[in-house]
């Protein structure tokens, strides 16, 4: 029986003709898994809250992540993908228990796999994901790729002015 190719060939024609394109969102990816692992086993003391309760937090977290290493690694499989990203969440909660002021909880880690499927799944409904045979479901598709595509590059100055201000705020408490 044949396996379903559940690749993303937009992106994947995008990567091939536009390597700056490709490139960039690899880099994208490598830096929020570096955020997911730096923000996870940092102690509590050194990291700043949002405020927002901590499922939402990895909610959010791991669905940018997931939806960014999804455009960044077309040609791989999106259940891989998905179970890295759930597998990254489990090492990274565990390793909590060593880590100063903080504690590991089943609620976070599904939180967590939950986003990062969630962040696949949006860049799956993408523009020229797979194939649709109904041209209205076509158009849905593509309308909430573009909106999903919207927000996150909307929310990329937040979440760079949010790693800036961490890193700063480390430092300055690393260093007085």
């Amino acid at each position: 029986m044949a396996e379903a190719n559940l690749t993303h060939p937009a992106a994947r024609d995008a990567s091939d003709t536009n390597p700056w394109l490709g490139r960039s969102l690899a880099l994208a990816a490598c830096i929020c898994i570096t955020c997911l692992v730096v923000l996870s086993w940092s102690p509590r003391d050194s990291i700043a809250r949002t405020g927002a309760p901590g499922p939402f937090e990895h909610v959010v977290a791991y669905w940018g992540t997931g939806l960014v290493a999804a455009f960044a690694a077309p040609r791989l499989q999106q259940r891989w993908l998905a179970g890295g990203l759930v597998a990254l969440a489990g090492v990274l909660e565990l390793g909590q228990l060593w880590i100063p002021g903080r504690t590991s909880q089943v609620i976070d880690f599904a939180g967590s796999s939950l986003g990062a499927i969630l962040g696949i799944a949006c860049a799956a409904m993408a523009p020229s994901m797979g194939t649709d045979r109904t041209e209205t479901g076509a158009q849905v598709r593509r309308g909430i790729g573009v909106g999903l595509i919207f927000l996150g590059v909307a929310l990329t100055p937040i979440w760079i002015a949010f790693l800036l201000w961490f890193g700063l705020s480390l430092l300055a408490r690393m260093l007085g």
